[in-house]
């Protein structure tokens, strides 16, 4: 929880709240231990996410103490409350939030409440969001020392019955080119526009001779090739993002898709990209922590894996990477074809940019 903490708090608050949010909310409380409430993940030996949820009043860890605490919710009219998530820095947008939520959710809803609510330090809100909790309200919380952290109380209602979970639709997409401006950020990081399509060719070869490479080190190294001496991962994280992006994507979230990326990146250049993306994403799988670069299937499969099957959708702005292995997939596949192309196999759908996206989905996926 501290080491969770102790990262993640910097990045949403100034040093003295984050200290403090480390000192009196980076805590289990023991009340969840003794009610068997509380659930871990690990991996291997080490323990990587955590949270759990409470058939009591107290809503939060670092509010005091209170002598309603202790007492019981009525299921019937009373949401249960979760508590103390925390997911360790370098395993975030792996689904390990959203397993330990559903795990809650399935456990209140045997107990027969109908709705969870929680109070959500700044870091956990994109989370919530993305589980489907909704802000009831921004609050300052003031902690035992005085110092106040800017938070959120939100509730859901119960949508899970035990393993009966109401069916997700799942979109994934792939990051630089579909999203991100990959072209105009990589003309600029080597300098000259007419090397863009040697590159084209260059980078798939490094990708293929090895897959075991991080991106930041297949981007040096492509380079190389071509004769320029540049690290154009130092300036990915500034890439521009498409003006069609976020509208799309908000409006694809507000009916209820679930979005995902796929990406042949590293984890530090996938979040920084999602960050000026600006929409949350339930799960990211990248190619360094995978050992395995798009057009090879591993990242299909991997999402199987995280998710329990395969996704709806799969949009995507590169043919070669992402359309013709997800058709082989049999998966339903949006060519974003920024660039005018064409190439076979045919996509499901075929858009020029992503306007209108979020009705193609419907139509792909009802």
């Amino acid at each position: 929880m501290r080491v969770s903490g102790d990262v993640l708090f910097r990045r949403f608050y100034d040093e003295h709240q984050a200290e403090s949010a480390v000192r009196y909310v980076s805590n289990v409380d023991p009340m969840l231990l003794e009610d068997g409430t509380y659930f871990v993940i690990e991996a291997g030996d080490e323990l990587v996410a955590c949270g759990g949820w409470s058939r009591r009043d107290r809503l939060y860890t670092g509010s005091g103490e209170s002598e309603g605490d202790a007492r019981l919710l009525d299921p019937a009219t009373e949401p249960a409350r979760v508590r103390a998530m925390f997911t360790r820095a370098d395993w975030t947008r792996r689904g390990l939030g959203r397993q330990i939520l559903e795990a809650c959710e399935d456990a209140a809803a045997a107990e027969g409440f109908t709705r969870l609510s929680l109070m959500a330090t700044l870091p956990g809100v994109p989370l919530y969001r993305a589980y489907g909790f909704e802000p009831v309200e921004e609050v300052l919380v003031t902690l035992p020392n005085g110092v106040t952290l800017e938070s959120m109380t939100m509730e859901k209602p119960v949508t899970r019955h035990g393993k009966a979970r109401v069916m997700e639709r799942w979109a994934t997409f792939d990051c630089y080119g579909t999203l991100v401006d990959w072209n105009a950020g990589l003309a600029a990081a080597l300098g000259d526009e007419t090397l863009l399509a040697r590159y084209h060719e260059v980078e798939p070869a490094v990708q293929a001779e090895s897959p075991g490479l991080s991106y930041r080190e297949v981007l040096r190294e492509s380079a190389r090739r071509l004769g320029v001496d540049a690290d154009p991962a130092e300036t990915l994280p500034g890439w521009p993002v498409f003006d069609d992006v976020r509208p799309e994507l908000e409006t694809a979230r507000s009916r209820g898709w679930r979005l995902a990326i796929l990406s042949n990146s590293d984890r530090d250049l996938i979040e920084s990209s999602i960050e000026s993306i600006g929409v949350p994403f339930d799960l990211a799988i990248v190619a360094s922590e995978i050992g395995s670069y798009k057009p090879a299937h591993r990242h299909w499969h991997a999402f199987a894996e995280q998710v329990g099957r395969l996704p709806d959708v799969h949009v995507a702005q590169s043919h070669f990477h992402d359309v013709v292995p997800a058709a082989a997939l049999r998966l339903p596949t949006v060519w974003i074809n920024r660039l005018g192309e064409r190439a076979e196999p045919a996509a499901t759908r075929e858009l020029t940019g992503l306007t209108g996206l979020a009705d193609t989905l419907e139509e792909l996926a009802p």
